[in-house]
């Protein structure tokens, strides 16, 4: 077969284009310093490195799920020791002026101490982590404590409420959310358990209505609670408003720590002492016109206080496991996500070295190439002449 000089120019150009992608392909790897750098380097170790890097995203939301679960922790010890702290600041004013011997109004000044610590007792129970509220169980926008109450689709609501005593005398106030009262229940005398006058929990209809008889907007409305029995107050506290809801921390595949968020099971646990009752009933007792009674009443008060410290106590100590567990898990997640970087880099990772010798010898051949054609496809004067 005759090889023409066009055949010849047409080989050399092919050959240089093959050695300009190749000189392009080591450029690429030394100025990146990856092997990897499209599919078509190594369709197979792509493969390889996508499959890690979906792992990486699941564990990095496993790492997440662990500091957002121990940062939730921390928050409620922190919570549980600010109360159990005032706890024992009550129980205090209650063992010092139990004494019958102390006067009616420093007795008083006592109950509004207490009264004071009982307020900031409802608002750390009330504490929120970011937006959500930690002890309202899924309510999480719901304040757990309290006495709230919302209306929704024109559907009457249930306000729920405690009195420390029987009483005579409740009247019901019920405000908006610019503090505009908007309704008074005055629910007389002649009260049957569960409907709003006895000791305990009590639950009373409300039927959507301002004072005027016209339904009132959807939304959160407040309400307070004014009791007595003929002529002695009686002291009202606040109720649960959230639900029995768990938070769960995955750590793993198939694996959670559950968080309680049921404020119930911290403060007023099914079987335990409610600890909002307790500080009232020392209220009560220090507010008692008799004082031999209210004497009483407060060390029996002081007694059920230890219990509900107990329970707290209880509760913070399940917070420990969690948080070790929590712990080792995130480190456990570190060192594998630490061996998954160190695969995806000796897979993606260039020999610079390697690469930079391969690439001066491709220079050196591409120069030899292009010396070569210049030699063979340089016309002379015979070729013009025919």
């Amino acid at each position: 077969m005759r090889v023409t000089q066009n055949m010849m120019s047409n080989s050399i150009i092919l050959h240089l284009q093959r050695q300009n992608q190749l000189l392009y392909a080591l450029q690429t790897k030394i100025a990146t310093q990856r092997k990897l750098n499209k599919t078509s380097d190594d369709p197979r170790g792509m493969a390889q490195v996508l499959d890690y890097r979906s792992q990486l995203a699941v564990i990095d939301q496993y790492q997440n799920n662990i500091i957002n679960g121990k940062m939730r922790i921390e928050s409620n010890e922190l919570t549980l020791e600010a109360i159990s702290d005032l706890i024992q600041v009550a129980r205090g004013l209650g063992q010092q002026y139990a004494d019958e011997n102390i006067p009616a109004a420093q007795k008083q000044m006592a109950a509004q101490e207490v009264d004071e610590i009982y307020a900031q007792i409802v608002s750390l129970a009330n504490t929120k982590f970011g937006n959500d509220y930690i002890f309202s169980g899924h309510q999480t926008d719901t304040p757990p404590f309290g006495n709230h109450v919302e209306i929704t689709g024109g559907v009457p609501a249930d306000l729920t409420f405690g009195l420390s005593a029987d009483a005579t005398d409740v009247i019901i106030e019920i405000r908006d959310q610019d503090d505009t009262l908007v309704r008074t229940i005055n629910l007389g005398d002649g009260f049957t358990p569960g409907s709003g006058g006895t000791d305990g929990i009590n639950t009373v209809a409300w039927d959507g209505l301002d004072d005027g008889g016209v339904a009132l907007t959807d939304g959160g409305y407040t309400f307070t609670v004014t009791a007595r029995d003929g002529a002695n107050p009686v002291q009202n506290y606040v109720t649960y408003n959230g639900d029995a809801g768990q938070l769960p921390i995955v750590i793993g595949e198939n694996l959670e720590v559950d968080i309680d968020m049921d404020g119930r099971n911290y403060f007023s646990p099914a079987g335990g002492v409610n600890l909002f009752e307790t500080l009232q009933d020392i209220v009560q007792g220090l507010n008692n016109p008799d004082i031999e009674a209210g004497s009483r009443q407060i060390l029996a008060a002081i007694d059920t206080l230890d219990q509900a410290s107990h329970q707290i106590n209880t509760k913070r100590s399940e917070f420990s496991p969690k948080l070790y567990r929590l712990e080792q898990a995130g480190n456990h997640w570190t060192n594998f996500s630490s061996k998954i970087d160190m695969a995806i880099t000796k897979i993606e990772e260039a020999d610079v070295t390697r690469a930079v010798i391969e690439l001066r010898t491709l220079e050196l051949a591409y120069e030899s190439t292009i010396a070569t054609a210049a030699r063979m496809i340089q016309p002379g004067l015979v070729n013009f002449l025919k």
